[in-house]
């Protein structure tokens, strides 16, 4: 793994959700955003087509209660995880290339003393929301957030990862301890990989198709089932008949019954890959078997 044009940005020079902020954000693919290339994001982008999308102003992210929640009690929730922990969370952005893939991540907190990463999350239901829940029952984090937490680790080199979790309401917090996956690592660098290699917007994923529920496409839907397998099981019977008339034809052309079979014979190719040398050579003695063809076509009744 080579990791190049390392870069760190204070909060103070590129503050998130700034102008400065969007630009580099469009240039690399972020922590945030990793959930959506391998399609295990639950909200918009939800798919490598749809973060393009994004990246390139043709569909805008609508900014919800919980977004806004979090943004707003976020500098409390780090307040605790420090008061907790003894130590600074400074919010800082970092960019890089990672095996020639651009990469990046807005870190909520980063002790580089330490070198332990803060990720804070405050859910709209507090202590009584799905993700607080699960961390109190020792549950591992979701697919999104473990890729998120993974990809932070892997373009910073850090150690650690609190994942911190806080209840504004009754002040009150859980935590995950996050730890580097190599194998992981190497599932996020292929699939941005793969996202930045395309000139142009990526291919339709499961979660770009549109849920088409009404009578008029389940009826025309099922018309192209019926006829889709007809048509198959009629190309199964032609192989089969054209394999029985060749073989009955003896190697000779033959007409009868409304068809034609045409039997023509053609020079084998010439394998160049076993010449030496082209000038002065007489290909003929290179030249393959025989290739011999037949063509059925339908004429009229004899």
């Amino acid at each position: 793994m080579e990791i190049t044009n390392l870069k760190w940005y204070k909060d103070t020079d590129l503050p998130q959700g700034s102008d400065e902020w969007l630009k580099v954000r469009k240039k690399f693919g972020m922590a945030s955003e990793v959930a959506a290339v391998l399609e295990k994001s639950p909200w918009i982008p939800a798919s490598a087509l749809q973060l393009w999308e994004v990246k390139n102003g043709k569909r805008d992210i609508f900014v919800s209660q919980a977004m806004r929640q979090g943004n707003e009690y976020e500098p409390v929730a780090r307040e605790q995880l420090e008061e907790y922990m003894g130590c600074k969370f400074d919010p800082c952005v970092v960019t890089c290339e990672i095996d020639g893939a651009p990469m990046g991540a807005s870190l909520d907190g980063f002790d580089v003393h330490r070198g332990i990463i803060a990720e804070i999350k405050v859910p709209m239901k507090g202590s009584e929301s799905t993700l607080f829940k699960s961390l109190v029952n020792g549950d591992d984090l979701p697919d999104n957030y473990m890729l998120q937490t993974q990809q932070q680790l892997l373009v910073t080199g850090a150690r650690e990862l609190i994942f911190w979790v806080y209840d504004h309401e009754n002040n009150a917090s859980v935590m995950a301890k996050v730890y580097p996956d190599q194998e992981v690592h190497a599932k996020i660098i292929k699939a941005w990989q793969k996202y930045w290699s395309h000139d142009g917007p990526p291919p339709a994923g499961e979660k770009d198709f549109a849920k088409r529920r009404d009578l008029e496409w389940k009826d025309a839907a099922k018309q192209w089932r019926v006829i889709h397998e007809e048509i198959k099981k009629l190309e199964a019977e032609e192989k089969e008949l054209r394999a029985k008339l060749i073989d009955m034809s003896d190697g000779k052309s033959c007409m009868g019954g409304g068809v034609r079979l045409k039997r023509t014979e053609t020079k084998g190719r010439v394998s160049y890959g076993k010449i030496p040398e082209l000038k002065n050579v007489d290909l003929e003695k290179y030249r393959g078997k025989p290739i011999i063809k037949y063509y059925l076509t339908e004429i009229s009744n004899d």
